[in-house]
């Protein structure tokens, strides 16, 4: 099968009765919907009550916007395990265990992302490393790390998983196109890290305040809310090119989303 019948045999694979390309649109459009409707209500209305402001906030927590990312993680997660309980008379053993791990983190990140736990559990980390009397490599690391306390305990991991993830994707994956869509689902995601680390930099507060004076908006809250709102939607479209590049491979295999929303063919 050359390139050109890779792709024509992915576009052609449907789930819920959509092909998995417009259900990529989809998502995507989901997600910038989000985010402008996340700018329009912060800047548009600031008086808005506070209950019905945080329903769409996509910087906070407990809300739509947490509950659509949550569930994309959940998506990549349930298509691996469908690619490791179906191919497994074709693959070894290495590779369904390979597959069980990637589903078992993308359902990690999907409660992650519902609960902040990362964060939460990083940050109670850092503090304690901190707070220990006894000087030692790890908490003079830690101590000086000038942003999140969760980034240098939890992220390590992270991308120790990611170049995992990439070095077995490199072989497993059945066409380059859905090697690169990944990567650059990949990418979204380090954007966003980048944007988390320079929000927690204590220096951050005073060119927050530079940039609201120079463009005329209202302080530096606003400033910070627009970075972390950009942060959180590179995450969501980072997540919807690591699902379509998984949903490419789940049809290349022949079994794929072709019969999801149908009834089987005898």
């Amino acid at each position: 099968m050359n390139d050109r019948q890779v792709e024509q045999q992915q576009r052609h694979s449907v789930v819920f009765g959509i092909s998995i390309d417009r259900l990529t649109i989809l998502l995507f459009l989901l997600s910038i919907g989000i985010l402008f409707l996340d700018l329009w209500l912060y800047f548009a209305w600031p008086r808005l009550p506070h209950d019905i402001r945080q329903l769409i906030d996509i910087t906070r927590e407990g809300n739509i916007p947490t509950w659509f990312s949550s569930l994309l993680f959940l998506f990549c997660a349930l298509v691996a395990f469908q690619i490791r309980l179906e191919d497994r008379l074709h693959q070894q053993s290495v590779e369904r265990s390979a597959w069980l791990l990637i589903g078992l983190f993308f359902l990690f990140l999907s409660m992650d992302d519902a609960s902040r736990f990362h964060e939460r559990v990083g940050q109670v980390v850092g503090d304690i490393l901190k707070e220990q009397g006894e000087a030692t490599f790890i908490t003079s690391m830690v101590s000086a790390f000038p942003s999140w306390n969760w980034q240098i305990v939890v992220l390590p991991f992270f991308i120790l998983i990611a170049v995992i993830m990439v070095l077995f994707l490199i072989r497993s994956f059945q066409s380059k196109s859905l090697l690169f869509l990944f990567l650059a689902g990949l990418g979204l995601f380090t954007q966003a890290i980048i944007l988390d680390y320079v929000d927690g930099l204590e220096e951050q507060r005073r060119v927050y305040g530079i940039i609201a004076m120079e463009f005329n908006l209202p302080g530096r809250n606003a400033i910070q809310h627009l970075v972390r709102a950009i942060e959180e939607f590179l995450e969501m479209s980072g997540t919807v090119l690591i699902l379509r590049s998984f949903l490419g491979q789940w049809a290349l295999l022949g079994f794929g989303p072709n019969n999801i929303g149908r009834e089987k063919r005898s």
